[in-house]
């Protein structure tokens, strides 16, 4: 059923992609409405669905879903907080992936502008080391990209743009 329900934040998706965001917006909230969040609890999985609707153009319902997604790992993280010695290592992986989601919800909230969310999880310290990482990864990307443009444009013959472009 949570497939179900991703299947109608796909024809959102294709529906926003053609410019009809009343439409996408209307099978995002039918698909909530028969696999609803008191049957099928926000998660990881929701992340797009919330994204979503953000791209659809329904900023409300998009950060209150990433609001429900935050605080579902921001109590994980609490619990997971309590244990200590071999207990601690017996879940540090799942503890980690709860860091994880924390960091994708963070990303999301910086693309969509959600000012309030990206304070609620920067407020959590144990986040800072994997939005670190997560940050470090982006510039690396931007350079991939960069040089790899760069090259394009040398073997396209545009050396002085390619020089240009690497020389910022």
């Amino acid at each position: 059923s949570r497939n179900m329900r991703q299947q109608y934040m796909l024809l959102a998706k294709s529906l926003t992609q053609v410019g009809q965001r009343d439409k996408a917006i209307k099978a995002l909230d039918k698909g909530l409405v028969e696999f609803p969040e008191s049957k099928i609890p926000f998660d990881k999985y929701d992340i797009g669905y919330a994204a979503q609707y953000c791209e659809s153009g329904n900023m409300k319902k998009g950060e209150e879903m990433f609001n429900k997604i935050t605080d579902l790992y921001i109590n994980q993280i609490k619990y997971f907080n309590r244990f200590k010695g071999k207990k601690a290592i017996s879940i540090a992986s799942t503890r980690n992936e709860a860091l994880q989601f924390l960091a994708m919800v963070y990303s999301n909230a910086i693309d969509h502008k959600l000012t309030a969310l990206q304070a609620k999880i920067k407020a959590i310290p144990e986040v800072a080391p994997v939005l670190g990482a997560q940050e470090m990864q982006k510039g690396y990307n931007d350079l991939v990209q960069k040089v790899n443009t760069a090259i394009d444009l040398a073997q396209k013959g545009n050396k002085a743009d390619a020089e240009t472009l690497l020389g910022d």
